[in-house]
């Protein structure tokens, strides 16, 4: 976790506790999202359940990172992927190349461009967004185009489902962490470590347009926390995580060691010892990597094929899309195989395509273009950021990412200095960042109960405040220096009028990043209300009688971006009297020299969780016995306006813009959602048609056929021709049915049907009820006879007995009604054919049998009513005796209290 200020509240963390412990509807828990350009892993951990992976519908463990559509239907995953060699112009893979990159990076353009038949078109911000080859819309406005952002919300949103569909619970929708928010589970989202700000801008954008607002960690720093799970350093460690991805490879230097943290608690604070993970640097280069080697590889396949045929196949989207795919399955053969098969039917105009291609070949491709050499490279440039650090100070070399799998790039390890002995592969290359980056986000709950850890993540770019008279201030230092502080406070003593400054990329950061990526200005930070605020001080002249200060509050959040999230302006009187204007602007009612205020109030520097309700007068707290003068005295602390305009020609999405696509993703949300329904419906008629079909023809189930009439099985037939033939002529009629109206034809067969089988169910069970009932009927009849004769003999004794007569006439009479009722039916129902209603249904008859068969029970369970012994003594012993024979004489006519045991 990303280091707490020490100067927190007490006060405020004993009442988030008791808060916690108080709500029944807190809930724990922590979804993970690692996000790729080949795949989407999502992880959940949460009590009670193992932590893991989200599987998809189709029960993999990871998800394909691509969105593709046919016609109208929108698709995920690997049905997706499926129609990327069918659509190439309305599928969609690694979204996340164009995620937070201008649009005039011709680098970024064609690198995409290459995947599939993209549209690339730009938007009003200066950002990647993808137009369809065709038009599907109903009135013919044009194909849909679709931002980065959105491209890859849906695909979050679509995980976001999978996740709370296996945790039975929902993301919550603020912030992680934020204080009073009870239920729900927290989400974190991991991005590669050198990413600039407006890529983690955008991929928390496209995460907020799925419906929540995640934590941001480095891959790096996720990684590292499911490495230091199951791990003790009692001496620091130094560890290089080499990760070769789809779309990238980097190597990031990482520091483990053991340091004891204030822990604070509803106790106290104390101190705690915690594994320390800290993320120094990291190496990168965005040029090599899984897709690299496939593009290098369909080349192969471009150049073999040309060899036999004169097609131009390079002209031909599906072909280079059907060709990009068997590169990606031919090079995971060549990891583990000296050469490859590929075979393709129907490659381009019914020409098949066979052919192989070795692992030398393909060595000797990469090599070609220097390709090998990047993968090596960022061994090199982690250690030098990493404040010089050699091979020999690191205890290993850990391999993660899937491309780290093949031959070439181990070896491009050896050719960076890396020893054997040195590499590792003790974590599981595909998910151990989905799933340490789900440990990560738990370790900022206390209430998840798991190794003590914190995290403090790499700042790849120095990051400095330039103020309008251009001095700087550094706010976040490059490697090797951590986010050990996600807020910067910045004080501004003796302000009166409105300022700004602007945010930039510091000295050094131009080195580090590409001419496509580099901007150094990134905001110009406006701070307004100073001048209205104090405009009557300033009219009256006495704006000298007090002395002013602004706090701005910067915070790197989401992590790696930059937002001010506030800006306070305290305004305290001097000695020398609050008169005119001054007292007015302090509230104060009385004139005179007074003493300074004793103490000011201690205002949050971040700020963050003032509302802006209480911007016009935040004042340090005061008690019911105080003067109006003495209220004069205390400070007043006014929120003022902040304004945060972004330089760069890559644009954030506005408060407009986000509502917009909010909106979009919504509607094709709920338009899928429809879909989905209409499909069931279809696929629940067609499978009652052919039902139908079934039991009216000639070899229907006997059964059936014997509860019904010819002229019902022919009605049935009939109808169920003409609704079949309404489906298999299709049409607009059928393509635009509706779920209702699809019920409703399923409705209307079910209403011929259901009858019948009622009939059949009835005869089935008829057996079984008449026996059921008689055999009650016989025992209820059994029971009474004996107990009359229990009743009869304890009367003729003078002794108790466990009946009343009330309660066996009332037996009686019941065993009667019942009887004759039943005698009646059975009678009317041999009258009855199979075909027909029938007299009595089998579950009134089962009803009837249970209600007498519990009374009946009810009165075997019966226990003789206790009775007062007869008293003896000299006198009144007759009247004794009388009165207690009179007692039990009447023991037959009244109910025994004592009913049931």
């Amino acid at each position: 976790m990303i280091i707490a200020r020490h100067g927190a509240s007490l006060a405020l963390l004993v009442l988030s506790a008791i808060a916690l412990l108080a709500s029944t509807a807190a809930s724990l828990g922590v979804v993970s999202f690692d996000y790729g350009a080949d795949s989407l892993k999502t992880a959940l951990i949460k009590p009670g359940m193992t932590p893991d992976v989200v599987l998809t519908r189709d029960s993999k463990r990871k998800l394909p990172a691509v969105v593709a559509w046919k016609m109208q239907d929108r698709s995920y995953g690997t049905d997706a992927l499926n129609l990327a060699t069918r659509y190439p112009g309305d599928s969609y893979p690694a979204a996340k190349l164009l995620l937070g990159r201008s649009f005039s990076d011709q680098a970024v353009a064609s690198r995409y461009a290459r995947l599939l038949a993209a549209n690339l078109t730009a938007t009003d911000r200066n950002t990647f967004a993808v137009t369809r080859a065709t038009d599907y819309t109903l009135d013919n406005s044009g194909p849909d185009t679709h931002t980065a952002e959105e491209l890859v919300g849906m695909q979050l949103s679509h995980a976001k489902m999978l996740a709370e569909e296996t945790a039975d619970e929902k993301l919550k929708v603020t912030y992680p962490g934020t204080i009073g928010t009870f239920g729900g589970l927290d989400a974190v989202v991991t991005v590669p470590a050198y990413w600039t700000a407006s890529e983690r801008q955008a991929i928390f954008d496209s995460a907020t347009l799925a419906g929540f607002r995640p934590r941001i960690v480095s891959d790096a720093a996720a990684a590292a926390t499911s490495f230091a799970l199951s791990r003790n350093f009692p001496t620091p460690e130094l560890h290089l995580l080499y990760d070769s991805g789809h779309s990238a490879t980097r190597a990031s230097l990482v520091r483990f060691s053991t340091k004891s943290f204030p822990t604070q608690d509803l106790f106290g604070t104390s101190l705690k010892e915690h594994t320390f993970i800290e993320v120094l640097s990291v190496g990168w280069s965005r040029d090599s990597g899984g897709l690299a080697l496939d593009d290098i590889l369909r080349q192969l396949l471009v150049q073999k094929f040309k060899e036999n045929s004169r097609e131009d196949i390079e002209a031909n989207p599906r072909a280079m899309a059907k060709l990009l795919l068997s590169a990606s399955k031919a090079k995971h053969v060549l990891s583990a195989n000296s050469d490859a098969r590929v075979n393709i039917e129907g490659l381009i105009n019914d020409v098949d395509f066979r052919t192989s291609v070795t692992r030398e070949e393909f060595e000797a491709a990469v090599s070609k273009q220097k390709l090998d050499q990047a993968f090596s490279s960022v061994v090199a440039d982690a250690l030098k950021r990493g404040g010089n650090a050699k091979m020999s100070d690191l205890s290993s070399v850990i391999l993660i990412g899937g491309t780290s799998r093949v031959p070439l790039v181990q070896k491009s390890l050896s050719t960076a200095g890396v020893p054997a002995n040195l590499i590792a592969q003790n974590l599981n290359a595909d998910e151990a960042i989905a799933l340490g980056a789900g440990f990560y986000g738990a370790s900022f709950n206390p209430q998840l109960k798991m190794k003590p850890m914190r995290v403090a993540d790499v700042n790849a770019y120095p990051i400095v405040l330039r103020e309008s008279d251009g001095k700087e201030e550094l706010l976040w230092k490059g490697s090797p220096e951590t986010f050990e502080e996600e807020v910067k406070a910045r004080y501004y003593d003796g302000a009166t009028e409105d300022f700004s400054f602007e945010i930039e990329y510091g000295p050094g950061a131009e080195k580090l990043l590409s001419d496509g990526e580099f901007e150094r200005p990134l905001y110009r930070v406006e701070v307004e209300e100073i001048n209205n605020t104090l405009a009557a001080l300033k009219a009256a002249g006495e704006l000298s009688k007090v002395e002013t200060s602004v706090n701005v509050s910067i915070a790197s959040r989401p992590l790696g971006a930059v937002v001010v999230e506030s800006a306070w302006l305290t305004v305290k009187p001097k000695k020398g009297g609050v008169v005119g204007a001054l007292r007015n602007f302090f509230g104060g009612s009385a004139a005179g020299d007074e003493a300074d205020s004793a103490a000011a109030v201690d205002v949050d520097a971040a700020g963050s969780e003032a509302s802006a309700d209480n911007a016009t007068n935040v004042s340090s707290a005061t008690n019911s016995s105080s003067t109006p003068v003495a209220d004069a005295l205390h400070p007043r602390h006014v929120r003022l306006s902040v304004k945060t305009i972004p330089l760069g020609s890559i644009k954030p999405m506005s408060g407009e813009t986000q509502t917009k696509s909010k909106d979009k993703l919504y509607l094709a949300d709920a338009a899928a959602r429809r879909k989905l329904q209409t499909e069931e419906v279809r696929n629940k008629l067609e499978s009652y048609i052919y039902r139908v079909r079934e039991l009216t023809s000639s070899d229907a189930p006997a059964g059936f056929v014997a509860a019904s009439k010819p002229a019902e099985r022919e009605k049935m037939a009939k109808l169920a021709g003409e609704i079949g033939e309404w489906l298999s002529a299709g049409g607009k009629s059928v393509e635009r049915a509706s779920a209702e109206e699809l019920r409703g034809k399923l409705g209307s067969l079910e209403k011929l049907v259901q009858p019948v089988e009622r009939r059949q169910a009835e005869a089935r069970g008829r057996k079984s009820a008449s026996s059921k009932m008689n055999r009650v009927l016989s025992d209820a009849r059994d029971f009474l006879t004996q107990a009359d004769a229990n009743l009869t003999e304890a009367v003729a004794s003078g002794t108790s007995s466990r009946f009343a007569r009330t309660d066996l006439d009332a037996l009686e009479t019941q065993i009667k009604a019942e009887g004759d009722w039943f005698a009646k039916v059975e009678k009317e129902q041999e009258k009855k054919g199979q075909d027909e209603e029938p007299a009595w249904r089998v579950e009134e008859v089962e009803k009837r049998s249970k209600k007498l068969a519990d009374k009946v029970g009810k009165l075997k369970k019966r226990r003789i009513p206790k009775t007062r012994p007869v008293a003896s003594g000299k006198r009144g012993d007759n009247k004794t005796s009388s009165s207690s024979s009179s007692s039990t004489a009447s023991a037959a006519d009244e109910t025994p209290k004592h009913e049931e045991l």
